[in-house]
């Protein structure tokens, strides 16, 4: 890639976010990066004419009128484009960008459950529902349902307008999630007649296949770990924020006293104890017994005995 453009590009998102007050999320801030770096080759290769006279169609100019400060933002970037380029842009590159910012989800304005539309409330639990019942019922809604109402939220809007988003990891999900992209686009397209939907592009079903593939996957990762020295305080508070800090996907489920160890592993079940002192293993969990200092070799020694384990 050109660094001039890189730079540039960059320089522009920045601009962007500035204006709007807050970061373009991923993988939104990917796309609208790649849809303007191809511009500026098609531009160069003179595959892109400017149109004499712009033609809106009536869903576009209705676009323009209800969402002036970000066309005003559009139209300010398209002449930062025109002027690297030494060149004027076809008008209907100004509403292509509009429609990508129109697409996005702004990670400063969480949604709220008093603030949640209806229809995306039964749209999410839906979904929700019909995958993890497909799943077994693997799949924590503490862990996705905020981030699938995040993404649900606007993406019934970009339906409900005709916009559509480009997934450029789309083909690389299918091929690694294949039974479970299978399942969310056969729940998806079920739900177009349910919810009196246009049909979902599988770029959407890709998206919500990572946000479930993920949640899948760390749970299956997710250690449980105890952490106990022989009063609980002090020794242990210092080591849970270094094991913390060096496996920030363990679940820390407990810091404990010695004489707490055969109650806790009885009824906490976790997959590993660490501690500051020597224990017999109780119903086959391991004690990995490490210094206060945490040293790299406690780190080395905690990930060989998972592995062991594994």
């Amino acid at each position: 890639m050109n660094p001039y453009d890189q730079q540039f590009i960059t320089r522009e998102l920045l601009t962007i976010e500035k204006k709007l007050g807050e970061p373009i999320p991923y993988p939104y801030n990917i796309n609208i990066f790649s849809h303007l770096y191809i511009l500026i080759m098609r531009m160069r290769q003179g595959t892109l004419i400017p149109a004499a006279q712009p033609s809106l169609s009536p869903r576009e100019r209705s676009l323009i009128d209800d969402n002036a400060v970000l066309y005003q933002i559009v139209t300010d970037v398209i002449a930062d484009f025109n002027h690297y380029l030494n060149t004027k842009m076809p008008y209907s590159e100004t509403v292509n960008l509009l429609q990508y910012l129109l697409s996005i989800r702004l990670q400063s304005r969480p949604t709220r459950p008093r603030d949640l539309d209806p229809q995306v409330r039964a749209y999410t639990e839906y979904l929700y529902n019909e995958v993890n019942r497909l799943e077994n019922n693997q799949i924590e809604s503490s862990m996705i349902m905020d981030d699938l109402v995040n993404h649900l939220q606007p993406m019934l809007n970009r339906n409900k307008n005709g916009i559509f988003v480009v997934n450029v990891w789309l083909a690389e999900t299918r091929r690694q999630y294949r039974r479970l992209f299978d399942e969310i686009r056969g729940v998806m397209t079920r739900s177009e007649s349910l919810f009196d939907l246009q049909p979902i592009p599988d770029a959407e079903v890709g998206f919500i296949t990572l946000y479930f593939a993920r949640c899948l996957e760390q749970q299956a990762t997710q250690k449980r770990v105890a952490i106990m020295c022989t009063t609980g305080v002090g020794t242990s508070m210092l080591i849970k924020v270094k094991v913390h800090k060096a496996f920030p996907d363990f679940d820390i489920i407990k810091v404990m006293a010695l004489a707490e160890y055969d109650t806790v592993v009885n009824t906490e079940h976790p997959d590993l104890v660490i501690s500051t002192v020597a224990a017999p293993e109780i119903a086959g969990t391991p004690v990995v017994v490490v210094s206060a200092l945490f040293s790299e070799e406690d780190r080395r020694r905690i990930v060989e005995t998972l592995k062991g384990r594994a």
